[in-house]
C-alpha cells in the first residue's frame, strides 16, 4: 500500500454523507420549513468562530437554516438559560448547539441539560450520554461518530480490537471510549496522570488521540500496522494546523492514519448536519 493510500481522506468522507443528506432532504417532498439550527456562541474565540462558520455552510449548502446567537463575555449564566429556553420553544428549532469552550464563570454543565434532549445536536448533555451509556443511542456526539465512521472506512472491525483513547475528555475521549464498548472493542483510555504512556500506546492496533499536544505522542511508540485516528488540533512555530501526531513521520508503520486538516474535523460537521436531520425527522413524526 503507497503512502498516499494509508491516509484517510475526512472531507471526501464528509462531502459524501452531505451530498447524501441533500439528496434525501431533496427527495422527501416536505411541504414544511426545513431543519434549523441554532448555535449560542459566547465571546469571539476566534477557532470557535471558525468552527462555527464551517457548520453554518455546511447547514445551508443543502438549504438547512442556520443562525447564530453571540453573547459577549461577560453575560450571565440566567441570560444563556433563557436563550436556551425560547429556542427549546420554539418548533421552527430543530436543533440547539452550545459552542465550547466556554468563559470560566459559566457552568457548562447547567447550561447543556438545560437543552431539550430532543434538539440536543451535539448530543452531549445528559440525557443523551445517558442513551450512550445504555447502548441505545438514536445520534452520536459529532466527534465521536466521526471517529467511528473513519474506522469503519478502514474496513477493520472493531470486535475485540485493543482500542487506546489518548484523552478523557467529556466531549471525545469518554464517549468515544464508551461507544468503542458498545461496539465490543477492549478499551483503554489514558490521561494526563496514566502511568507509562508509551506501554499503552505500544499495545494499540487503533490509536485514537485527542490531547491538543503534538510532542507528547513519540512515533517510536506506534505499533506496525496499527490504524491512527488523530482529533488534535493545533498550531505550529510556522502557524500550520497539526494534529498530536506528525502523520509523515508514522507513514511506514501505520496502516490507516487521519491527517489534520482534511480528517476528524470536516467528518464531525457533516455529523452534525446528519444529527440536526435525524432530529428534525424524529420531530415532524411526533
Amino acid at each position: 500500500m503507497s503512502d498516499k493510500n494509508k491516509l484517510i481522506n475526512g472531507s471526501i468522507l464528509a462531502k459524501n454523507i452531505i451530498e447524501n443528506i441533500q439528496s434525501r432532504w431533496t427527495h422527501s417532498k416536505s411541504q414544511s420549513s426545513p431543519p434549523s439550527l441554532a448555535i449560542i456562541q459566547v465571546g469571539n474565540d476566534h477557532a470557535s468562530s471558525v468552527y462555527i462558520r464551517h457548520k453554518m455552510s455546511a447547514c445551508r449548502r443543502i438549504g438547512f437554516l442556520a443562525n447564530c446567537f453571540n453573547f459577549p463575555d461577560n453575560c450571565t449564566q440566567s441570560e444563556i438559560i433563557a436563550k436556551i429556553t425560547d429556542l427549546n420553544q420554539d418548533m421552527d428549532t430543530h436543533g440547539i448547539l452550545l459552542q465550547l469552550p466556554l468563559p470560566s464563570h459559566l457552568n457548562r454543565l447547567e447550561l447543556l441539560r438545560c437543552i431539550d434532549p430532543n434538539k440536543d445536536v451535539d448530543a452531549i448533555g445528559p440525557i443523551r450520554l445517558g442513551t450512550l451509556i445504555s447502548g441505545h443511542s438514536d445520534i452520536l456526539p459529532c466527534t465521536t461518530a466521526a471517529i467511528l465512521y473513519l474506522i469503519k472506512q478502514t474496513g477493520i472491525s472493531l470486535t475485540g480490537k485493543k482500542v487506546t483513547m489518548i484523552g478523557a475528555s467529556p466531549l471525545v475521549g469518554k464517549p468515544t471510549a464508551i461507544e468503542l464498548l458498545n461496539r465490543h472493542a477492549t478499551v483503554t483510555v489514558c490521561h494526563s496522570q496514566t502511568a507509562d504512556l508509551a506501554m499503552h500506546v505500544k499495545q494499540a492496533d487503533i490509536l485514537i488521540v485527542a490531547i491538543g499536544n503534538p510532542h507528547v505522542i513519540q512515533p517510536s511508540w506506534i505499533k506496525k500496522n496499527s490504524v491512527v485516528i488523530d482529533v488534535g488540533i493545533n498550531r505550529s512555530e510556522e502557524g500550520k494546523v497539526i494534529g498530536d501526531i506528525d502523520a509523515a513521520s508514522v507513514l511506514d508503520t501505520v496502516q490507516f492514519i487521519t491527517p489534520v486538516p482534511g480528517g476528524v474535523g470536516p467528518l464531525t460537521v457533516a455529523h452534525l448536519v446528519k444529527n440536526l436531520y435525524t432530529l428534525y425527522r424524529i420531530q415532524q413524526t411526533n
